[in-house]
């Protein structure tokens, strides 16, 4: 990842890849161009409509280790 990343809930960081996520129950912390390892996971119809989602579809999850901290995430792109 490219430029840095402060910790706020909300906050959103692009991938050099071109994923772009928005961060979810991160402490706070400041750190530049940290390592981020993606974990997806894709959950059935029935397990989204549980958490709450109004999808037809399969739904995927998203967790980052964004330097040292795991946190959830939405991807946007």
């Amino acid at each position: 990842m490219d430029g840095g990343v402060a910790g706020d809930d909300g906050e959103l960081i692009k991938l050099d890849n071109g994923m772009i996520f928005e961060l979810s129950g991160i402490s706070p912390m400041v750190e530049y161009s940290p390592e981020v390892i993606v974990f997806e996971q894709i959950i059935t119809p029935a397990e989204a409509r549980q958490l709450g989602f109004k999808r037809d579809g399969p739904v995927a999850m998203y967790k980052l280790v964004v330097g040292e901290e795991l946190v959830d995430a939405f991807r946007l792109r």
